[in-house]
């Protein structure tokens, strides 16, 4: 079921600057001028991100304490390689091609570190504690399949991530 136009204003009017706050945390983390465009917002079935996002993505799972659901980041691969190639002391110009464990868990401090900042911008704006637990950061093929703990109906949000002086994804 799609949002309706007033759905999607309330949920761009509350993202907004929770999207902005993850922004700044990842400039800071990657020391580069990052910028998130939003490009879209609405709500799909699970099994249909693929049609979005296919090929190699990294997702980056968080469950959302007292039942509410759970939340991912979901990066091209190639991206999260740039960010992994920063984290790690480099200048992102040879990320790479696949992510190996010390690649893996440099992302996955970033982006820890940027969900907690996202939903942490979310909770105070609804006025509602969200206390949040890291799940298990994988690459998945979303061409063939799915993610983990995410099903049924979901809210996503799609946007443009320019990292420095780097291609968008």
């Amino acid at each position: 079921m799609a949002l309706n136009a007033d759905e999607k204003n309330n949920v761009n009017g509350i993202l907004g600057q929770a999207v902005q706050n993850g922004q700044n945390m990842l400039s800071e983390l990657l020391g580069k001028a990052v910028v998130i465009n939003v490009t879209a917002v609405d709500s799909i079935e699970a099994g249909s991100i693929g049609g979005i996002l296919s090929g190699r993505n990294l997702v980056a799972p968080v469950e959302l304490a007292d039942g509410m659901g759970n939340v991912a980041m979901i990066l091209p691969e190639a991206q999260a390689a740039i960010m992994a190639d920063l984290m790690i002391g480099q200048d992102g110009t040879n990320p790479p091609a696949t992510l190996e464990d010390l690649h893996l868990s440099a992302v996955t401090e970033l982006t820890n570190q940027v969900m907690d900042s996202v939903v942490s911008s979310v909770a105070s704006q609804v006025a509602k504690s969200m206390l949040t637990t890291p799940l298990e950061i994988s690459v998945i093929d979303m061409d063939s399949a799915v993610i983990p703990g995410i099903d049924g109906e979901v809210l996503i949000l799609e946007g443009d991530l320019q990292i420095g002086d780097f291609a968008s994804g």
